[in-house]
């Protein structure tokens, strides 16, 4: 899972997990909540949201206040 001796922050890491999960159809539409992303990948709050801001960031999902994080449907 997370390598904590690399030079690549944990942060980065965790962004690269999502992103392929979300290419791999694994998550096609809700992500799981904070809590849970901060269990799957032993990692605190602030890691897992800045993870959570990199794929916000590239349009990638979307955040939505006490809905959570969705997948953002892209046609092809």
């Amino acid at each position: 899972m997370l390598d904590r001796d690399s030079q690549t922050p944990l942060y980065q890491q965790i962004a690269g997990f999502l992103r392929a999960r979300i290419e791999s159809g694994e998550w096609r539409r809700r992500l799981p909540s904070e809590p849970d992303l901060m269990d799957i990948y032993d990692a605190a709050r602030d890691t897992v949201r800045q993870a959570l801001s990199v794929v916000r960031a590239e349009g990638r999902v979307v955040t939505e206040a006490r809905r959570g994080t969705w997948v953002v449907d892209h046609p092809e």
